[in-house]
């Protein structure tokens, strides 16, 4: 299963602190890392939840399959970080966040590591 990073930044041009995300790899011997981001900025919120004071997360592969409207077979992929455990009332809860490839780059990894 691929893991999601989380790394912290810092901003040259004003000095806070930011969370990057990242999947690592090795492709061909190559090392690499494919960022990724939530779907949108609501989203960083949610991996903050989903973190939850860690580093590392694993990255979740949805594979959706459906008809479109002249029936034929369209298939997707989608990707969210996820983390499994007890919520604040002590009941078992899956918590999860969508997340896209930032760049076209990204993709194209992420694409190499699940190959």
């Amino acid at each position: 299963m691929l893991k999601v990073e989380r790394v912290q930044s810092v901003s040259k041009e004003n000095g806070k602190t930011y969370n990057n995300y990242y999947i690592r790899g090795t492709v061909e011997g190559v090392d690499l890392r494919a960022e990724v981001i939530p779907t949108d900025p609501g989203g960083y919120k949610l991996l903050d939840i989903v973190f939850k004071g860690e580093s590392e997360r694993d990255l979740k592969v949805i594979d959706r399959e459906f008809k479109d409207a002249s029936g034929k077979t369209v298939r997707s992929r989608g990707f969210a970080v996820t983390r499994n455990g007890l919520n604040d009332n002590g009941e078992f809860k899956e918590y999860s966040c969508d997340v896209i490839p930032k760049r076209k780059s990204d993709k194209s990894m992420l694409a190499m590591f699940l190959d």
